[in-house]
């Protein structure tokens, strides 16, 4: 007999580096020892080199670690990289961000599109693939309400382009966009997000005072004009060591 299904729990999003600071600072605010590190990747020494905020990781690829208190990293090398260190217990809690993309020229050469350039492409925030016990659903409902909080999924699609599309009677879709790239969207006619969305007609962010209050701390760290259309630009990192066999 099978034991309980493991899931994995995700939702689709288009933010810029201003969303992504505003969700930073939303997570530690509920989440004070919330750790911001590159993703994906085995450690170049015992040190995981935590970010203060998502954007400051300078990677597409955001590991969100929520440990307990009083955790402490245990590093150990890897068996078949020794020059490359791993935790070994991460937290319990996490999620994977795969960043928004920005579009900026095809690889292929010019093309004619809908859209202007550059343009944000979706990214993903997910966790799992876990068994969803008590402590992992009220996690995921925290996230959940978090990312409710600073983007809408009521959003105009480009076939709706000459009606009257309103927040009410929009349709809800699978893709969640930040206030702040929704209002750079609305900065030009042919600007879409992910190459089909805008937003509504009579579209106005929801700055409460939760809100405002986060922005603050934004504005504070990076300045009025942060946020908008961005190319990574990696950190630099020493040779892959080679195999050993």
């Amino acid at each position: 007999m099978s034991g309980p299904r493991r899931r994995f729990w995700g939702r689709y999003c288009v933010m810029d580096d201003f969303d992504d600071a505003m969700f930073s600072f939303a997570l530690r605010e509920t989440y004070p020892d919330v750790v911001f590190i590159r993703g994906g990747i085995l450690f170049e020494s015992p040190d995981y080199g935590a970010a203060e905020t998502i954007p400051e990781c300078s990677q597409s690829g955001v590991d969100i670690w929520f440990p307990r208190k009083g955790w402490e990293p245990i590093f150990f090398p890897h068996p078949e990289y020794p020059d490359r260190y791993e935790v070994i217990n991460p937290p319990q809690l996490y999620l994977h961000y795969n960043r928004t993309h920005w579009f900026f020229e095809s690889a292929v050469g010019e093309r004619k599109w809908v859209f202007s350039l550059p343009m944000p492409e979706q990214g993903r925030i997910s966790s799992g693939r876990w068994i969803w016990d008590d402590e992992k659903k009220e996690f995921r409902s925290a996230i959940i309400r978090i990312i409710g909080r600073l983007t809408t999924n009521r959003l105009k699609d480009w076939f709706e382009r000459n009606q009257a599309v309103s927040v009410k009677n929009a349709r809800r879709r699978n893709t969640w966009a930040g206030y702040h790239v929704l209002d750079w969207c609305r900065g030009g006619p042919r600007r879409m997000i992910d190459g089909r969305f805008r937003p509504c007609d009579d579209w106005q962010p929801k700055y409460s005072s939760w809100y405002r209050r986060i922005k603050e701390k934004v504005v504070e760290r990076f300045g009025d004009e942060y946020g908008g259309p961005r190319r990574f630009k990696p950190r630099p990192m020493t040779p892959f060591p080679v195999l050993r066999t």
